[in-house]
């Protein structure tokens, strides 16, 4: 349930069938330390997902954040590119890790934790992991990780292009920011800006607009219901003073909105009120 793409009763690894009435599609090829791996995740993600609904509160990325430094520095003296290769992953990413500025995909928060002997909850909830075990785990099967860390996928630009070019044509309201339309089909918003610039721009640029054309109409209704309201106070044969005025808004403190206050000084102005005391 955590690969991006399964087959129900088959392992999204190797594709090998989960049942008892099927010979193996294909044979397990898979070392002991592969094995162990494996045995590591089931374990480290099923205590996650079963101390998730008492845990005092969400996972902050500053626990991560600080962890990173600590073991930066313990385990590989501060050396961030060995840290990498260790890790299979960008010293960027562990750069950024360390700054709070990007959290780990789930692969690598599990590679992570397995390479230093900490489980992923112990590390949320603070507990201490043993120098000693992290330390073993660190020489074992150089390329362990490696294998573990692929994600292979195939990427089909013409498939994704389509899909960019058929949203853009797509009359709905509100229209998607490019992140929802990244999120939808299954790609790294950053990723496709580098593939299909124009389109990713393109699509953003839609939504800004229709976010800054609702703004500027809720501004307007703001404006235009301070000058009926004025005027309705005025009708009633009372001074429309801001205060009342503001007090029969449907939100009273939508007076503040940039503009609403010069509204009510022209209304006062067309009732030849401006500057009369009350």
């Amino acid at each position: 349930m955590l690969a991006p793409q399964i087959r129900p009763g088959y392992c999204y690894h190797c594709d090998y069938w989960l049942g008892t009435n099927a010979e193996p599609i294909l044979s397990n090829t898979q070392t002991e330390d592969e094995m162990e791996w494996q045995r590591w995740i089931i374990e480290a993600v099923g205590d996650l997902l079963a101390a998730t609904p008492t845990l005092p509160r969400t996972p902050q990325r500053s626990q991560f954040a600080d962890c990173v430094a600590s073991y930066l520095q313990h385990v590989f003296d501060g050396n961030v590119s060995a840290f990498a290769r260790k890790l299979c992953i960008s010293r960027r990413t562990i750069r950024d890790w360390k700054r709070e500025e990007q959290v780990p995909e789930l692969r690598s928060l599990l590679g992570f934790c397995y390479l230093l002997g900490i489980s992923p909850l112990h590390l949320f909830i603070g507990v201490a992991a043993d120098g000693n075990h992290y330390e073993t785990r660190l020489s074992m099967s150089p390329g362990l990780m490696q294998k573990a860390m692929q994600h292979h996928r195939v990427f089909d630009a013409e498939q994704v292009q389509h899909e960019l070019k058929t949203e853009l044509t797509l009359k709905i309201e509100p229209p998607k920011p490019m992140s929802a339309v990244a999120m939808r089909i299954n790609y790294d918003h950053s990723f496709l800006y580098k593939h299909f610039p124009e389109l990713c721009r393109a699509i953003s640029d839609r939504y800004r607009t229709y976010r800054k054309n609702k703004r500027e109409e809720r501004k307007q209704q703001i404006l235009d219901k301070v000058r009926q309201t004025t005027y309705r106070v005025y009708k009633q044969g009372l001074y429309p003073s801001q205060e009342r005025v503001r007090l029969l808004l449907a939100k009273p403190g939508s007076i503040k909105e940039p503009g609403a206050r010069a509204v009510w000084h022209e209304t006062l102005a067309e009732l030849g009120l401006e500057g009369s005391v009350p």
